[in-house]
């Protein structure tokens, strides 16, 4: 006797799709952002609250200085062009990733700091996960996946990491938003109306647009005009952020996406063309203030292609932390682990989850997209490693302006990126499947999770025999074995939302895997974010330091501390963190605007940078001379942040009637470094001003009265033409006024600023002018009201 096996019937299977649309639409994009701030507040409930801040690493001691000293700048009417009190002075909002021009940075410039600051920070969390949920949603047609794919995005080692900055972090956050809108305005049909199916507000915005746009019409990107005009906004919201390798990296995985829909037959090559030449076009424009500043800076500084060479990279081993995070890691004296052969980032884990749907997703077919995500992801890790593979070497030969980069490590963002889209793609396979087929879903899931138990089994056994010189072999168990455990619950979450037949279990085996990707980010490493009262940001109150104030004098961290301090802890973060505040160490001295001849940034000035060798170096004496020179007036210890030594023979800001010497900069550095350097008598001019300087070595009187930030203001009386030094950084902004006439401004002693003024009383003005920054200004205002008119003329004729 034959047996038929069973099958469904249309209606069964009908009813099946019925259930799981029911349970997508219990992940709408209102509830998902609502899941994000509430997983926010339970992980930093105290910090939301205001009752303790972030301080570790990059946070204390640059991010919240920076943030700290733009805000006053911001209340006293201020932009912050120039910071004078580190570096003998830098161009700060040239920097780039100093954020100074990114818009929502509002928030913590009005609201009080440090809560403002912090809450800032975590918002961008919430606003990455909506952002990679509407982009996953619009390329999967799942909400379940989509909040899958965003979830992960939100939190995840680097995206964790990342809390310690603004500029990668909200770069970071608006990359799926750019990616989206630019994919938007690729594939608006400008003859579609409003009630199409394929609308955007139906596809992917369409439970906030029924919000949004019914009370702001006007945002409606209901042509190709105004989505070309919403894609430059987002992406000139990512470039004001600024992190120049996060948004390179945006722009080339657009340019894959590009030349894939260039390659087409059924694609629109000429409106491709021209709506993305629109979209460069104006977010060159509209961030025209920032780039302009910042290519003017990025020419005066030590970047060149040689730059980065391969320092912190990822390590040849270091995908194996994707499926055990802990793998070769250490324990920072606070008890935060990371890879000692790079510092960029604490951890890149993904989850393991995500991990095996996105080797899910590889399974799929007709699904080229899915495969092309793949194809990213590995190119992130392959590119991070920098050195360890022949890859990265044979790139930079190609493309030389990658040694610019300081950090192959930061590549990695891109496998950040590309992961979660893939393994929402693995969620999402076969949902349409009914019946017997879905039987055959086991199949690959048990695969998968075979295959990750073996490769985590590897890489416990190789820990085991070859442990790293600081590795716990106890933490290196628990961390394989956890994630194994993890593995196994999304994995078995994952099938019941694909083999479910009720809505009631689909759902909650959807929010089961959303809950286990969130646990297993938090918990894969020791706390990565550590938090202390909201009182370490207060007045340091050091009475040692009193007396140093700009203008006057500085105080310099002794290089031998300097040194320990950049590898030096202690248990107790509270006195950690307030040790390196004492000693002033890389930008803290911003918060009590102390003006000091170090700091941390990015983008240094090559002369002074050449001058801070001379100083940064422990193993060498420090001249004194140079000291004088440099207005040093307190210096630490050794071996005590807490201790300070005063100097009585430091020189003002601003000297005169040395003797010119003309030399060129190797010479000049020479005698900067020697002991016989005289910078009360003698000042070291660039050759080329030879011609120009008619000045000798003479008694000059010189009357402060102003020390600004961007402009110092003197009188000066000599008996005949006298050269002036002020002891702040030579930059082309910078321009010489006498009695109101504008003269040269010369390098002095290989760094400095020097002019020269006529015998006699004279008024002398020194100011910044950034005339980059005045145009790109100029052009960023006029890009903003051209499409301002344009958006509103649209308008006019829609309703019209």
């Amino acid at each position: 006797m034959n047996v038929q096996t069973p099958t469904s019937s249309p209606d069964a299977a009908a009813t099946e799709k019925n259930a799981r649309a029911i349970a997508e639409a219990a992940f709408s994009p209102v509830r998902f952002a609502l899941f994000l701030i509430a997983i926010v507040i339970a992980k930093f409930p105290r910090v939301v609250l205001g009752q303790e801040t972030f301080f570790h690493r990059d946070y204390g001691l640059f991010t919240y200085p920076i943030a700290h000293y733009v805000r006053e700048c911001f209340w006293r009417g201020e932009i912050p062009l120039w910071n004078p009190f580190n570096n003998f002075g830098i161009p700060l909002l040239a920097q780039w990733n100093t954020s100074v021009l990114y818009p929502p940075t509002l928030f913590f410039l009005i609201l009080p700091l440090p809560w403002s600051l912090a809450v800032f920070n975590l918002g961008h969390l919430v606003f990455a996960g909506l952002g990679m949920y509407f982009l996953a949603r619009r390329w999967t047609g799942s909400q379940i996946a989509a909040s899958f794919a965003g979830t992960v995005f939100a939190f995840n080692g680097l995206s964790l990491h990342m809390l310690m900055w603004i500029s990668n972090l909200a770069c970071w956050a608006w990359m799926p938003w750019v990616i989206l809108f630019v994919e938007q305005a690729w594939n608006w049909n400008a003859d579609e109306s409003l009630k199409s199916g394929d609308n955007v507000s139906r596809n992917f915005i369409h439970p906030l647009s029924s919000i949004l746009y019914s009370r702001f019409p006007f945002l409606h990107p209901c042509s190709a005009r105004r989505a070309v005009l919403l894609a430059a906004v987002a992406g000139a919201m990512q470039m004001l952020a600024g992190a120049p390798e996060l948004i390179l990296l945006t722009w080339l995985f657009l340019a894959a996406m590009w030349l894939g829909r260039m390659l087409r037959e059924n694609v629109s090559r000429k409106r491709l063309f021209w709506r993305t030449t629109a979209i460069c076009a104006l977010v060159a424009g509209f961030s025209a203030a920032q780039l302009l500043p910042f290519m003017q800076l990025l020419a005066h500084s030590p970047r060149d292609t040689g730059f980065g060479d391969s320092k912190w990279a990822m390590p040849g081993w270091g995908w194996a932390n994707f499926f055990v995070p802990l793998f070769h890691c250490s324990p920072s004296i606070l008890g935060i682990y990371s890879q000692d052969e790079q510092q960029w980032t604490s951890s890149y884990y993904m989850g393991i989850g995500a991990l095996a749907l996105a080797a899910l997703a590889l399974g799929r077919k007709n699904h080229s997209r899915a495969r092309w995500l793949a194809v990213a992801a590995v190119i992130g890790v392959v590119l991070s490693m920098g050195n360890n593979t022949p890859v990265y070497a044979c790139i930079r030969r190609v493309f030389p302006f990658i040694g610019m980069m300081r950090y192959p490590i930061k590549i990695e963002v891109l496998t950040t990126f590309a992961l979660p889209l893939l393994a929402a793609y693995g969620l999402n396979a076969n949902k349409d499947e009914a019946g017997p087929h879905k039987q055959k879903l086991a199949r690959p899931f048990f695969t998968v999770g075979i295959i990750f138990a073996i490769v985590i089994a590897g890489i416990l056994v190789y820990a085991n025999k070859f442990p790293a010189p600081k590795e716990s072999w106890a933490v290196t168990l628990a961390s394989g074995l956890s994630r194994a455990l993890f593995l196994a619950l999304i994995l078995a979450g994952a099938w019941m939302v694909l083999r479910a037949h009720s809505v009631r279990t689909v759902t909650l085996a959807a929010a089961m895997i959303l809950l286990l990707v969130t646990v297993d980010a938090f918990t894969h490493t020791a706390d990565q974010n550590p938090t202390l009262p909201n009182v370490i940001y207060g007045p340091l109150g050091n009475p040692q330091l009193a007396p140093v104030r700009l203008g006057e004098s500085r105080a310099a961290v002794n290089p031998k501390l300097n040194a320990f301090l950049s590898f030096a802890a202690t248990p107790n973060a509270f006195n950690y963190y307030l040790g390196e505040r004492s000693a002033l160490f890389l930008d803290c001295n911003l918060i009590d605007r102390i003006p000091t001849v170090s700091g941390f940034f990015s983008v240094d000035l090559k002369s002074s940078a050449e001058v801070s060798a001379i100083w940064n170096d422990p193993s060498l004496t420090f001249p004194k001379p140079l000291e004088d020179f440099l207005a040093i007036s307190r210096i630490s210890s050794e071996d005590s942040s807490f201790t300070w030594t005063n100097r009585s023979n430091f020189m003002p800001f601003v000297t005169g009637g040395q003797k010119p010497v003309f030399a060129g900069d190797a010479e000049t550095l020479r005698a900067l470094a020697s002991t016989a350097f005289t910078p009360s008598t003698i000042v070291y001019l660039p050759t080329e001003s030879r011609g120009s300087i008619n000045a000798g070595q003479g008694a000059v009187a010189i009357q402060m009265k102003k020390f600004e930030a961007e402009q110092v203001d003197f009188e000066t009386q000599s008996t005949g033409p006298a050269m002036i030094v002020i002891a702040q950084a030579f930059y082309e902004p910078w321009h010489a006024y006498v009695d109101g006439k504008r003269v040269p401004l010369w390098k002095a002693n290989g760094a400095f600023q020097s002019l020269q003024v006529p015998a006699g009383k004279h008024e002398v003005r020194v100011v910044y002018q950034d005339r980059a920054f005045r145009t790109g200004t100029a052009i960023s205002i006029a890009t903003l009201l051209l499409t301002g008119l344009c958006w509103v003329r649209t308008s006019r004729r829609e309703k019209g």
